[in-house]
């Protein structure tokens, strides 16, 4: 089980006017300090949380292309309430996302209100699992029977598990255990400034 790490998570809404622009901006920050990871260690992926309106694909297929980075190594993460608030625009984004090489995370599984069958018909390639089943599930039958069948289902559907909100030893021997894919959590780190993320991967050996 792989940790994911905290540097460059930031959470960016996208919408339009003043929105698009800033999340354009911010983008572009963003894959400028994918970019040094990439080089500096093994490639490792980029993550934004964002749903994106159709008109900024090509823009954001343009500004990892300048960045020199292959726009596989950067995972959009959208929320599963906002997927669902907007299925039908929101499928075509994603499907022009995919074709330009973007991976795909459903985040915050869990707390919204999707079927198996909207899930199935998304063009995701990864799962992540809220904290709310994640900290603390070895103590919790209902959280653990809910984690566990969210990692296979997730085994089943060939889609990368992430799990969300490890803070403790407990809670990464209880994913490992259940062959969960990637944690992220306090366990790991806290944000950290680019600078200090650098710091972080190398004294690891990334």
């Amino acid at each position: 089980m792989a940790c994911s790490c905290p540097a460059r998570r930031t959470e960016s809404r996208i919408g339009s006017g003043l929105g698009c622009r800033l999340s354009s901006w911010w983008f572009g920050s963003v894959s400028e300090g994918a970019w040094s990871c990439h080089y500096l260690t093994k490639p490792r992926w980029g993550r934004v949380c964002a749903t994106a309106p159709p008109n900024l694909v090509d823009e954001m297929t343009t500004i990892v292309q300048s960045k020199g980075l292959p726009s596989e190594s950067i995972v959009l993460e959208v929320t599963e309430t906002s997927l669902m608030s907007n299925l039908a625009p929101s499928l075509g984004t994603l499907a022009r996302l995919r074709l330009n090489g973007f991976g795909l995370a459903m985040d915050d599984h869990g707390t919204g209100y999707s079927s198996m069958k909207q899930l199935s018909r998304s063009p995701f390639t990864e799962l992540k699992i809220d904290r709310e089943f994640v900290h603390d599930a070895s103590s919790s039958p209902k959280k653990l029977a809910i984690l566990t069948s969210a990692i296979a289902m997730c085994q089943k559907l060939q889609l990368s598990s992430v799990a969300e909100g490890v803070e403790t030893e407990s809670d990464r021997q209880q994913l490992a255990a259940l062959g969960c894919d990637v944690a992220q959590g306090y366990h790991y780190s806290r944000p950290l400034s680019e600078e200090m993320f650098m710091l972080w991967m190398q004294e690891r050996g990334a």
